[in-house]
């Protein structure tokens, strides 16, 4: 029962287009998960360039996928926006916007629709080139 929908968080249209695409039905659960290797990935010329497109990715594209879903997330009982970010990504921002988020959501009225950001650790993904201290089981289980 889960359906999953690529988007990139840099291209608002790509994240409304995601959003026509799932319709207007009922969404129980939105998971804004998203990254970009900045370090030893790019050449020095073009390092700037990622560091900018970074806040993008982490914490306007969920902003902007979460307010692009939240009239199907408004459907459900219990509507949850879980956005994944990490330190490197700038959890801290990601945290004041979720708060942000969820005082906005009680102002409309909308207090069913619950926000969560959440850090799942240092994870060897390949984001993190396959290296990271914790482990994958112990912490999508603490996650969940």
């Amino acid at each position: 029962g889960v359906h999953t929908l690529e988007i990139n968080f840099t291209d608002e249209a790509s994240i409304l287009a995601a959003a026509a695409a799932f319709g207007d039905n009922k969404l129980d659960v939105l998971v804004n998960c998203g990254g970009k290797v900045i370090l030893n990935s790019h050449p020095v010329s073009q390092t700037r360039l990622a560091i900018l497109h970074k806040p993008l990715i982490s914490t306007q594209g969920p902003f902007l996928s979460s307010k692009a879903f939240l009239p199907s997330l408004s459907k459900a009982p219990l509507g949850k926006i879980i956005s994944i970010s990490s330190n490197m990504a700038g959890v801290e921002r990601l945290n004041q916007l979720t708060k942000t988020m969820a005082i906005n959501l009680q102002k409309l009225h909308l207090s069913h629709v619950v926000t969560l950001a959440v850090h799942p650790g240092w994870l060897p993904t390949r984001l993190a080139g396959f290296h990271g201290a914790d482990d994958m089981e112990t912490c999508m289980a603490g996650l969940v």
